[in-house]
């Protein structure tokens, strides 16, 4: 995982590829950095691995500075709100959509509704649309 903190492109693509198919916690500080570099190159990576270990993890494990499922949740909704990428906010926006946790109380349907909704006022016509998306078929 040092080389996606490092940002080796050479080896970041097949890593995250490689990270969605077999999620592993030990990633967790990689991909918050790459939430926290904000690359629309890596973001949208990051964070289908990041939904894809809140769907097979009850909790992580291996977090040596207590990151748990609620910060991974609380870091896609901080890419929707802050993000200066559209396609970070879209990534992070369907992936709270289709997430089915492993762990059920980590989000009820109103906080995802309210996670989601003001992106319908982003400036982004692509942001908007997929909240809008996402809001309709959630309702």
């Amino acid at each position: 995982m040092s080389l996606i903190a490092r940002g080796d492109d050479t080896y970041v693509d097949q890593a995250l590829t490689t990270l969605q198919a077999h999620p592993d916690e030990k990633a967790l500080r990689a991909l918050v950095l790459c939430l926290l570099y904000d690359d629309p190159d890596l973001v949208p990576d990051a964070v289908a691995v990041l939904g894809a270990l809140l769907e097979t993890k009850v909790e992580f494990d291996e977090s040596t500075q207590e990151y748990d499922q609620h910060n991974a949740i609380e870091d896609l909704r901080e890419c929707i709100r802050s993000s200066d990428h559209a396609v970070n906010k879209i990534a992070a926006i369907e992936t709270l959509a289709d997430l089915e946790p492993a762990d059920p109380t980590l989000i009820d349907h109103e906080q995802l509704v309210g996670t989601i909704e003001p992106a319908l006022d982003d400036p982004d016509e692509d942001v908007r649309q997929a909240a809008e998306d996402v809001v309709t078929r959630l309702e």
